[in-house]
């Protein structure tokens, strides 16, 4: 705690009684002064006895309050209308600009303004007699002829001008001084003082729409998309050159009056734009593909408001396309009636989800001619269809996240003959065909099935996932619905043929009527299913569904391995296998340059290298909702792989690391891995770290880092990682790593 001395408190008290005294004259309207009658625009001064009240009861300047004498202290103030505090320097738009002003008095006594003058020197006989600089009040009078006069204190009353410029037929700079002579208090306001200046020619892009957005677009079409750059500043808008950052199978450039591939682009001569005129940009775009796609188009201008990457003058055109895309997803693909007796009527469903962000609009439905007579398709029994099936004039619309079951029948008529390559059956095949506005136009439903007079049980697959799903994803596989006529089925088992690489399993095993399987590793799933029946008969031939994982991120990264040493790279515990890690590193990452290559190495970063111990790092958006982080998914530490990365909305103008870390080989030695990376679901980039040159190793040691690749966003091109001294592999031994 502080103390004060008697002098201090003496004092302190004094200063409480002054203020005291100050509130009762305040509030006390027979202790006030002469009131202040000076209005809005007033050129008349108050009364000649100066005081504090502003307007209302004041006290009396000049005399003696508490002990303290209250002096009489005129201050100007200028503003803008605004009500913002004027500038002492004006940058004036040489197209012509005008700023609105008013002098207040913001002391305590009355300030007297002697004069408003604005000090112009025309710069051509065009402006004898129409100066480019003018002063006007706000009766309309030059400010130099104008009369002023006083103004009371604390903003009782003000004066109002305007300060405006027109522009000359030539493109000369041009300056103006403002002076308001003033009995102000304040000796560096008594002769207060605006300069304007006109700037000169500045260019300004405006692009509109600022997005080129070609929306979903079907396979087979064309469509160009255009935006208008316009010159919309006083001076020339120049383009030097472009980056084009689209895919190049899919996107064309026409600028002026000329096409262009993807890439960077320079102009020679420039591309000049008038002011107040605009040209178009035009994009083709040919999808090959139906996800999401798109880049950027960087132009580099003249234009310094606006900035890209620190680049003055480089203006971004974001392009999109199929952004929100239409898709229609059969489940299953291939509806199976398996063996039907002859005689007897089949019945099997089909799901049509709408797996994408927009409605699917059925146009059409019919079976192809190749189809077997046996097959129909039951409209009336499927809920929200026409009667005769979609059409044109009636179509079936399926709204997002809905689906259309559709009832499909099989009356076989007669026997099917034995295949004579394979002895068994050869089933009868059709394709019921969808007209939709889907990517490819249309959507195929399969369908087989086997006449036959015998008793051979039928074994029938079904997955509750459908057709195609995402790696990570468990299966359930059911074959409960398979059949024996006049016998139950009393014997499963099931079999699978699996992309290379992965080792899944049959859980809990491979012989019970439902099983689950987990699909780590992107590719083609062929699962099978053999049947028996309490007589002992074995199906016919065993049922077969082919399941394709295909990754839904804009990047998925896979790494697998192969240590020949463990004769059983599927085994799992502790220290059973090789442990291999894969890391995914932002551009943002640094750290000690290990590898030698002149540049900071981005492993182990603890924020933006994204490995074991950093699984879900924050890179993007603050918004949890905003799927802008990459995450890894999938861990294996005891030999084989996979291991999982995934990255739903890579950032813009970003280029991402891809490595592996040959963490611990638990006493196995060397091992082979393999990295596969994905853009929007297509293998874009693989390689197996195998060979190397004469005299070097290959494979991976335990504390080897391998620097893979980068990838570049938004255009997903992947780059391989090669030696300074031109080895195959950029590879780093008894790498360096934090004690985690």
């Amino acid at each position: 705690m502080r103390f004060l001395s008697h002098a201090q408190i003496s004092g302190r008290l004094g200063l409480v009684a002054a203020l005291v005294l100050l509130v009762a004259a305040c509030s006390s309207p027979a202790s006030g002064g002469n009131k202040n009658t000076t209005g809005s625009d007033a050129t008349g001064g108050g009364s000649t006895k100066d005081t504090t009240g502003g307007g209302g009861g004041g006290i009396t300047c000049g005399v003696e309050v508490g002990g303290k004498m209250l002096e009489c202290k005129p201050e100007i103030e200028l503003d803008e209308d605004s009500g913002a505090k004027a500038k002492t320097e004006y940058l004036i738009d040489p197209n012509g600009a005008s700023v609105n002003f008013v002098i207040k008095n913001s002391g305590t006594g009355d300030l007297t303004i002697n004069s408003v003058a604005l000090a112009y020197e025309a710069q051509s006989p065009s402006e004898a007699g129409n100066p480019a600089f003018q002063c006007a009040s706000a009766d309309g009078a030059a400010c130099g002829e104008a009369t002023w006069g006083k103004l009371g204190p604390n903003g009782a009353a003000k004066f109002s001008f305007t300060v405006s410029f027109t522009k000359p037929a030539d493109d000369k700079v041009r300056s103006a001084v403002l002076l308001i002579d003033n009995d102000s208090s304040s000796v560096g306001k008594r002769k207060f003082q605006v300069t304007f200046t006109t700037s000169s020619a500045v260019a300004k892009i405006k692009v509109e729409p600022e997005t080129i957005d070609f929306g979903m677009t079907q396979a087979g079409q064309t469509p160009v998309s255009e935006a208008s750059i316009a010159s919309v500043g006083n001076g020339p808008l120049v383009i030097t050159g472009m980056d084009v950052q689209l895919p190049a199978d899919t996107f064309t450039l026409i600028f002026n009056g000329k096409e262009y591939a993807p890439g960077p682009l320079s102009f020679d001569p420039p591309v000049t734009i008038k002011e107040q005129t605009s040209i178009d940009l035009k994009v083709k775009f040919a999808p090959v593909i139906s996800e999401p796609t798109g880049g950027h188009i960087i132009l580099h201008t003249n234009s310094p408001s606006t900035t890209h990457q620190n680049k003055v003058g480089d203006k971004v055109v974001p392009v999109t396309a199929n952004k929100a895309p239409i898709c229609l997803k059969p489940t299953p693909a291939l509806v199976a009636f398996g063996v039907t007796a002859l005689g007897t009527t089949g019945e099997r469903q089909v799901a049509l989800k709408n797996c994408g962000d927009s409605e699917v609009i059925i146009t059409a439905a019919a079976l192809s001619k190749e189809t077997s007579p046996d097959f129909a398709v039951n409209w009336a029994k499927t809920q929200g269809a026409p009667p005769a099936g979609p059409s044109e004039a009636d179509p079936i619309k399926v709204p997002v996240n809905g689906s259309l079951n559709v009832v499909l029948t099989y009356t076989p008529n007669e026997e099917n003959p034995a295949d004579p390559t394979t002895g068994k059956p050869k089933p009868d095949t059709g394709k019921l065909v969808f007209k939709d506005n889907t990517f490819t136009g249309e959507t195929i439903v399969q369908m087989e099935g086997i006449g036959s007079s015998g008793t051979c049980p039928q074994a029938l697959i079904g997955v509750a996932e459908g057709d195609q799903v995402v790696p990570q994803t468990s299966l359930h596989l059911d074959g409960s619905q398979s059949f024996s006529n006049g016998a139950a089925i009393q014997a499963y088992q099931w079999e699978v043929d699996q992309p290379p690489g992965s080792v899944g399993t049959f859980q809990p095993n491979a012989k019970g009527p439902q099983v689950t399987f987990q699909v780590n590793v992107a590719g083609k799933y062929v699962f099978r299913l053999k049947v028996w029946d309490t007589n002992g008969a074995e199906s016919c031939y065993p049922a077969t569904r082919e399941i394709t994982v295909i990754p839904d991120q804009a990047i998925h990264v896979e790494l697998l391995w192969d240590t020949p040493a463990d004769d059983d790279q599927s085994n799992t515990g502790p220290d059973a296998g090789a442990d291999m890690d894969l890391h995914f590193a932002h551009q943002y990452a640094s750290g000690l340059d290990f590898d030698g290559d002149g540049t900071p190495d981005p492993w182990f970063d603890p924020v933006y290298d994204c490995f074991w111990f950093n699984k879900n790092p924050e890179w993007g958006s603050a918004d949890p909702n905003k799927p802008d982080n990459p995450s890894l998914d999938l861990d294996d530490t005891d030999g084989g792989g996979p291991e999982n990365l995934n990255l739903v909305l890579p950032e813009d103008g970003r280029t991402y690391s891809v490595g592996v870390h040959y963490f611990s080989a638990h006493g196995f030695g060397l091992s082979y891995p393999t990295v596969r990376i994905y853009i929007y679901g297509m293998l874009n980039f693989e390689v197996t770290l195998k060979t190397a040159k004469a005299g070097q190793k290959s494979g991976m040691n335990e504390g080897d880092m391998w620097y893979v690749a980068t990838v570049d966003w938004p255009t997903g091109t992947i780059n391989a990682k090669t030696g300074s001294s031109g080895s195959l592999f950029f590879t780093t031994p008894n790498y360096p790593h934090p004690d985690l």
